[in-house]
C-alpha cells in the first residue's frame, strides 16, 4: 500500500468516527426527549393529568390570589378539615382535601393533611381520594419543581416511610430551594440521624437551638446513640481597647 492510499484510509476512517459521533449525538437528544415524553406520559397514566377539562386550576399556591384561595379552601379546606377532624363539604375529610390539591398542587399544608390521612388510615390511598399518597407528591413536584415546602413535606412523608436516603434528598433540595427555620433544621437533623449522619444531624440541631426551636428530641436521640457534642461556646465581640475609644464619646473634660 502506498503512503497517500494509507493517508486516505485514514482520514476517511477518522471521517467515519466523526461521522458516527455525529449521529450518536444527533439520536441522543431525541432519544432523551422521546424518554421525557414517556416518563410524563406514564406520571398522567398513573398519578393523573394536572389540568384535565373542566378542573378548576391547577394554582400555583404560592401566587395564587386570596380570592382563588378563599374560593377552594372555604368551601373545601377549613381548618377541621385540615386537622382531619371532619370535612368541609363532606362528613369526612378526603374528598375535600383531593378537591384543594387539585386546585393547588403544591398547597402545603393540604399535602400534610393527605399524609396524615394516609397514617390514620394505614392505607396509600385515603377514603375520598382519587391518587395516592405518593402520587399527591408526585402531583406536587411536576407542577412545582422549585417549591421548597413541597420539598420539605415529602422529605416528612419518606422519614415516616422509612425511605432514609429519600429524605435527606428531599430536604437537602428544600435547603438549596432556600427554606431554613428551626423547624426545617430541627427534621432535617432528625434526617441526618435516620440515615447515620451523626455528624451532619449534630450540626442541623445547633442550627435549630440558634433559630429558636427548643425541643431536644434530637439532642436526646444523639445523646443516646453517643454522638451528641455541646457546640463551642460562642465568642463574643472582642473588647474596645482605651486608645481606640472616639474623642466625640470621650467624656468632657472638668476644668
Amino acid at each position: 500500500m502506498s503512503m497517500n492510499s494509507l493517508q486516505f484510509s485514514k482520514a476517511t476512517s477518522a471521517s467515519a468516527l466523526i461521522a458516527l459521533g455525529l449521529s450518536a449525538l444527533i439520536l441522543v437528544a431525541p432519544t432523551s426527549m422521546a424518554a421525557s415524553a414517556v416518563e410524563a406520559a406514564l406520571d398522567d397514566q398513573r398519578c393523573g393529568p394536572l389540568a384535565p377539562p373542566g378542573q378548576y386550576g391547577p394554582y400555583d399556591y404560592r401566587t395564587a390570589t386570596i380570592e382563588q384561595k378563599h374560593l377552594v379552601e372555604g368551601a373545601h379546606f377549613s381548618r377541621e378539615n385540615e386537622l382531619l377532624i371532619r370535612g368541609t363539604s363532606q362528613d369526612r375529610p378526603g374528598p375535600d382535601i383531593d378537591y384543594t390539591l387539585r386546585a393547588f398542587p403544591n398547597h402545603p399544608r393540604a399535602l400534610k393533611s393527605v399524609m396524615d390521612l394516609a397514617g390514620r388510615e394505614k392505607t396509600p390511598k385515603p377514603f375520598g381520594t382519587r391518587y395516592t399518597t405518593e402520587c399527591w407528591f408526585n402531583r406536587a413536584i411536576r407542577f412545582a419543581p422549585d417549591d421548597p415546602q413541597v420539598r420539605m413535606v415529602y422529605g416528612l412523608f419518606l422519614m415516616r416511610a422509612g425511605q432514609k436516603q429519600a429524605a435527606v434528598e428531599q430536604l437537602e433540595v428544600a435547603r438549596t430551594l432556600g427554606l431554613s427555620s428551626g423547624n426545617f433544621n430541627y427534621n432535617l437533623g432528625l434526617a441526618y440521624f435516620q440515615a447515620q449522619e451523626y455528624d451532619k444531624a449534630r450540626l442541623q440541631a445547633y442550627k435549630a437551638r440558634e433559630l429558636g426551636y427548643e425541643l431536644d428530641g434530637l439532642k436526646n436521640l444523639l445523646t443516646k446513640a453517643g454522638k451528641w457534642q455541646e457546640p463551642p461556646p460562642t465568642q463574643g465581640p472582642p473588647p474596645v481597647a482605651p486608645d481606640a475609644v472616639s474623642s466625640e464619646s470621650a467624656p468632657p473634660a472638668k476644668n
